[in-house]
């Protein structure tokens, strides 16, 4: 009997996960709900191209105590694998599959939104079981549609998300799988791994309350992992009265918010979530708004992904030459996903990191020899000679990757414990896993508002930008060229605890080092502090009551000081100065233009001021309209 060929990505994520598994342990258990699924995941099980027999253990799910204990409860590892082995059984026999996420903040209508989709695609069948269970419908005898979408009872009453529930649709053009996804704070974490491998992105903006920060957290966020196409959903404008002054006041919002984001597209739509507007019909209170619906416009979204730039495959696991059942074959075969275009069999290929070339001798997908295989496919491919490959490795079409051993990568950070320099961790890129550690922070970014801001630490659910250094080298790409080689997983050094995420910007070369050792400039100095140094000069007779009383004034406008000493040498003041700081000197016989060069503004002579108490709201106003000239 010929084995059932996978057909969506879904599916092939799991393959690939239970390759995964069973190339670090030999044995994995199964937490079954009801029994149904039980089937379909034996069946991916076998499909990861494994010889050995997949020994799984099936177990019904325990719910009659919340309560977990280190004996009894899953790694939350394989709570997520199981969650990926069943959504993808249910999704068995599907062409296509489109994950998406849906986000927004406190009481902004989400569960509502995805539960009156999920009613609007639905048949009239269906409808008229929804509308006739008791399980979804108010007190009035209205639906409920927040339930529909998966929240409790309690999450229902309260108005709020509190973990990830999955539900989905099918259209036309396949089925959709929607994750919601609590808007607090607190469950970043719980949205980007939701995120990590959706495609689309629904925000939810309450009419009355406009943007708020939340909303420019989750759109960061979703960017972040990798979104590029988002809809924002402008719900509850019948409590606005369906007033188009006021949707188009959050238009203009939302295009500011999105110039950051250049290569991502978008939608705005207005809705109603409990009277259907616009969600699945056309909205008879709004007739000016001229486009599509929500509904329409996510089937006609299908959210893929930009293109990669090239092939390429991370190397999963290596097998002998007679693991393929009926298949005779005389060297190792390489598994892997093929990413960036299509593979094809007599195509010359580099192996990374070893940069030794060879040739494609055969290609096997799904039990079946193939001339070639699409991009998204898993692969088995025999090379014409043997080489040194291994899991971590990659296959390449051409010489497109520099082996690195630095990153400058933006880091989002989910673990309660703080990211720290120096701290080792597990990093996982692609297939390959690494020990590194965090050598230099160079920025704190504001989830919020994405400001940058000095930070010595990252605490949980905090973005930076940092430079990583690993243990050895490893083939790494900027995140703008390939996601796949592009983006990390921080864990626990021992352990599969998830903190972080990552994205790399660059790998940081040895010509970068050596242009990063030259001698640092002033003018590095002074954008690092955020000001321009400068010197202040004082009478003798001023005492220094004065000048401990000017400094102090200006350090808690924010500025870096330091006094220096008449009798300092003018080397000291010099090097003071190069460092970026304002320096408070007490002089008389001082030059000016020998002090600061040709830059006198950066000099606040006071040596003619009379220093009295009388005249202390004149010295302070005079310094201060000197000192905001020198910020940066």
């Amino acid at each position: 009997m010929a084995e059932k060929k996978c057909c969506n990505q879904l599916e092939v994520e799991t393959i690939h996960r239970f390759r995964e598994i069973y190339a670090s342990q030999d044995a994995y258990t199964v937490p079954l709900k009801d029994g149904g699924d039980r089937e379909q995941i034996e069946r991916l099980a076998a499909q990861a191209l494994y010889p050995e027999e997949p020994e799984l253990f099936f177990e019904m799910e325990k719910t009659e105590s919340r309560e977990e204990t280190a004996e009894q409860s899953l790694s939350k590892t394989r709570q997520r694998d199981a969650l990926l082995f069943h959504l993808s059984a249910r999704a068995s026999g599907e062409e296509n599959v489109v994950r998406m996420i849906s986000c927004g903040g406190v009481d902004d209508g989400k569960s509502t939104v995805i539960g009156r989709i999920l009613y609007e695609a639905a048949g009239d069948e269906k409808r008229r079981e929804i509308e006739n269970n008791p399980l979804y419908l108010r007190r009035d005898g209205t639906v409920d549609y927040a339930m529909l979408a998966g929240v409790s009872e309690q999450e229902a009453r309260q108005g709020i998300t509190v973990k990830v529930s999955y539900s989905g649709f099918r259209a036309d053009t396949g089925t959709f799988l929607m994750a919601d996804v609590p808007g607090h704070e607190e469950y970043t974490g719980n949205m980007a791994y939701a995120a990590r491998l959706s495609s689309l992105a629904v925000l939810m903006i309450s009419a009355n309350k406009g943007i708020v920060p939340q909303t420019r957290r989750h759109a960061r966020i979703c960017f972040f992992m990798g979104i590029r196409k988002m809809i924002f959903a402008v719900n509850k404008m019948d409590m606005v009265h369906f007033d188009r002054e006021v949707f188009e006041g959050i238009v203009k919002e939302i295009t500011y918010l999105m110039q950051e984001y250049h290569d991502c597209t978008y939608q705005i739509i207005p809705v109603a979530a409990k009277a259907g507007d616009n969600i699945g019909e056309k909205s008879n209170h709004m007739p000016w708004y001229q486009g599509e619906t929500l509904l329409s416009a996510i089937i006609k979204s299908q959210g893929e992904k930009a293109p990669e730039s090239s092939f390429y495959m991370p190397i999963q696991k290596t097998i002998k030459s007679s693991q393929i059942p009926g298949k005779e074959i005389k060297r190792r075969v390489l598994l892997g996903q093929v990413f960036g275009g299509k593979i094809s069999k007599g195509q010359e290929i580099f192996v990374y990191p070893t940069m030794k070339r060879a040739k494609i001798s055969k290609l096997y997908s799904f039990f079946q020899e193939r001339d070639e295989i699409e991009e998204g496919q898993p692969a088995a491919v025999e090379l014409d000679r043997e080489l040194d490959v291994a899991r971590g490795y990659f296959l390449a079409k051409e010489d497109m990757f520099t082996p690195a051993e630095c990153v400058e990568a933006d880091i989002l950070w989910v673990s309660d414990d703080q990211l720290r320099l120096g701290t080792r961790y597990k990093i996982k890129i692609g297939a390959k896993e690494i020990t590194g550690a965090v050598t230099k922070i160079l920025y704190r970014m504001d989830v919020n508002t994405g400001d940058h801001k000095f930070a010595e630490h990252i605490t949980k659910n905090g973005m930076a930008r940092v430079e990583l250094r690993f243990s050895q080298e490893v083939a790494a790409s900027p995140e703008s060229q390939s996601r796949i080689l592009g983006t990390l997983t921080l864990l626990e050094k021992k352990g599969e605890t998830l903190l972080g995420y990552g994205n790399i910007v660059k790998t940081v070369t040895d010509e970068v080092f050596f242009e990063n050792g030259k001698m640092v400039a002033r003018e590095e100095r002074e954008e690092a502090l955020g000001q321009k140094a400068g010197i202040l000069l004082f009478p003798q007779k001023a005492g220094s009551e004065w000048i401990n009383y000017v400094e102090r004034y200006l350090l808690h406008m924010g500025f870096h000081t330091i006094q220096v000493g008449e009798k300092d040498s003018r080397e000291r003041i010099f090097r003071l100065t190069e460092a970026g700081l304002l320096g408070l000197l007490s002089a008389e016989e001082v030059i000016l233009p020998d002090l600061m060069g040709e830059e006198p503004y950066r000099v606040c002579d006071l040596r003619g001021e009379v220093f009295s108490q009388e005249n202390l709201v004149h010295i302070l106003k005079r310094v201060k309209g000197w000192a905001a000239g020198m910020l940066c």
